[in-house]
């Protein structure tokens, strides 16, 4: 089996809401569950998802220019190291334990 490829959070600045909305309709990303765009003094600033090989080809898209795209984390990774804090057992076996990380259901 193939491994997905990593996604990262990226952070984007445009210079308008109409140079943002241009990159987003060309690029396709995800926009999270609650995408929204922030004005600051920068532009139009937003945080979007894209896989590692969606993001080679954002960057080459004829949209980018308009756009500043800075990588901010790789999502991917922060979830497997957090998967390894979660523990194997049943959290649930001894029902005089206090109940701690994620549970089986069954």
């Amino acid at each position: 089996m193939s491994e997905e490829p990593a996604v990262i959070r990226c952070h984007v600045v445009a210079e308008n809401a109409g140079a943002l909305r241009e990159f987003l309709k060309e690029t396709q990303p995800d926009v999270g569950c609650r995408a929204i765009a922030h004005r600051t003094p920068a532009g139009v600033e937003l945080d979007l998802y894209f896989r590692q090989d969606q993001l080679g080809e954002a960057r080459a898209s004829g949209s980018a220019s308009l756009v500043d795209i800075t990588e901010v984390e790789n999502i991917t990774e922060s979830w497997r190291t957090r998967q390894e804090e979660v523990g194997g057992g049943d959290r649930f076996a001894d029902r005089d334990a206090v109940p701690h990380g994620l549970g089986r259901k069954e």
